[in-house]
């Protein structure tokens, strides 16, 4: 009897060893069909990412990317030409100038009528840009050919990159608003040739400088007049507020 048992038992282990054996096989070779499949996923992944940066890249016209830049890239145009004429704060100061003149006349040397409303013409933004981007000695934007053209939606800044041979150039939109910080603009619509930017990066990167660069034109017509309401036009954005200068009359 106890040759028997062990011999059972003999069979048993072998049973067990072999079905172990075998689990063993089924998940060694589960292993390298899963690996497989993440190396594949793997890959297409970045495939496609160095595809998308690729077309990204083309679409700025920055540079001549084979095939792509025929497909993603399309030259930027302005709306429409706009020829540069006076300055905006020369514009701004012989408006007021003859305003006041007028009304002191018309009062008697006393200011009665105090509201204005004045159109600021879109060739007097582009003379304003691009006096700025000469002064800043930047060589990035070609100043002469920069220009701001002004619709019922806002203003359209038109930005061509200097010594590109694709043409490509930043564009942006603006819009000037009244609100408890005075006279403010808001920046939207950043595009980099045919590349549209997000709007979190447009806040994040660009509006802070084109909001300080304007500031300063703001504070000085704060000094004259209190701007109430802006509107838009082709051609022209119109102010209307009231003046807040003090007449002074001599005795």
């Amino acid at each position: 009897m106890a040759r028997v048992d062990k011999e059972g038992d003999l069979r048993r282990d072998m049973a067990e060893m072999k079905g172990e054996m075998l689990q063993t096989v089924r998940q060694s070779g589960r292993r390298p069909r899963f690996a497989l499949g993440c190396g594949i996923v793997a890959l297409v992944v970045l495939v496609l990412s160095l595809f998308a940066a690729a077309w990204a890249f083309a679409a700025t016209g920055l540079a001549n990317v084979p095939v792509l830049t025929s497909v993603a890239y399309h030259r930027p145009e302005p709306a429409h030409p706009v020829a540069a004429t006076v300055t905006l704060d020369l514009f701004v100061s012989d408006f007021l100038n003859r305003v006041l003149t007028a009304r002191l006349q018309q009062g008697g040397g006393t200011l009665n009528d105090r509201s204005i409303s004045i159109d600021l013409p879109e060739g007097s933004f582009t003379a304003s840009l691009r006096a700025a981007l000469k002064s800043n000695a930047q060589t990035a934007i070609d100043p002469d050919r920069s220009q701001v053209a002004v619709d019922e939606q806002g203003l359209e800044l038109y930005l061509p990159l200097a010594d590109n041979p694709r043409g490509s150039a930043v564009t942006l939109r603006l819009r000037m608003e009244t609100g408890q910080d005075g006279l403010t603009v808001r920046v939207s619509d950043l595009h980099v040739g045919s590349l549209p930017f997000p709007d979190f990066v447009t806040q994040a990167v660009l509006a802070p400088a084109v909001q300080s660069s304007f500031a300063g034109f703001a504070k000085e017509l704060a000094r004259y007049a209190t701007i109430t309401s802006v509107s838009y036009a082709p051609g022209a954005v119109t102010l209307k507020g009231d003046l807040t200068v003090e007449v002074l009359k001599l005795k």
